[in-house]
């Protein structure tokens, strides 16, 4: 587990301390959320949490694809 917790009405996103375990793994993590915010504001609540398979796999190329970009691997 990441970071996160289920999709709620909320203004934050609690990250929990395994996110926080290397400088990397934070990167990640903020990568890997920000890709679920912009999931969440293209197709809505309803939308995302009836697919939570398809955001998961489209977040975590999200987050290696630009992790890759950042540090240039």
């Amino acid at each position: 587990m990441r970071g996160v917790q289920s999709l709620q009405e909320s203004t934050f996103i609690p990250m929990f301390s395994s996110a926080f375990s290397s400088e990397e793994e934070l990167v990640k993590t903020i990568l890997h959320e920000k890709c679920h915010v912009l999931q969440l504001k293209k197709h809505g609540k309803a939308y995302a949490q009836q697919n939570l398979d398809l955001m998961e796999k489209q977040a975590y190329r999200f987050e290696r694809l630009f992790y890759s970009l950042v540090t240039k691997r």
